[in-house]
C-alpha cells in the first residue's frame, strides 16, 4: 500500500487492509528499534572524565558542525566532583564557523550558564 499514491488518487481502502498496513508498519519499527538499542555502542577512544577538586565545578563544552550548513549546535555541561551535574545547555548558533571558533563558541556559552 503506497501511502502518497493513496491520498492523491482519491482512491478508498478499506479498513481491513488499512489495519493490516498499520500493524507490518508496528512492526517493522519496532524490529528496527530492537536493533538499535540492542546493538553494541562502538567507542573508538573513550575520553575518561577526570572530576574537579572537592569543592569545585568542571565545565565541559563541545560544538557540532554541519559543514557547508548555516548553523551548528554547542553544548556544555557544568559538573560539580562527584560528577553531579549542575546546569547543562545545547543550543543551536548561526553561522558556519570553523572547528575552531565553534569550540569557543561553546566554551562561551558554557561560562554565561555557569554565572
Amino acid at each position: 500500500m503506497d501511502r502518497n499514491e493513496d491520498l492523491h488518487s482519491r482512491r478508498c481502502r478499506l479498513a481491513a487492509d488499512l489495519v493490516v498496513w498499520v500493524e507490518r508498519l508496528l512492526k517493522d519499527f519496532q524490529e528496527a528499534r530492537r536493533a538499535l538499542l540492542t546493538a553494541p555502542l562502538v567507542v573508538k577512544d573513550p575520553a575518561v572524565w577526570i572530576p574537579p577538586d572537592v569543592g569545585l565545578l568542571k565545565l565541559n563544552s563541545d560544538v557540532g558542525i554541519n559543514k557547508g550548513g548555516l548553523f551548528c549546535g554547542v553544548g556544555a555541561v557544568i559538573r560539580d566532583d562527584k560528577g553531579w551535574v549542575v546546569a547543562a545547555l545545547s543550543k543551536p548558533v548561526h553561522g558556519n564557523l570553523s572547528p575552531e571558533a565553534g569550540e569557543l563558541v561553546a566554551l562561551r556559552e558554557g561560562l554565561i550558564s555557569a554565572k
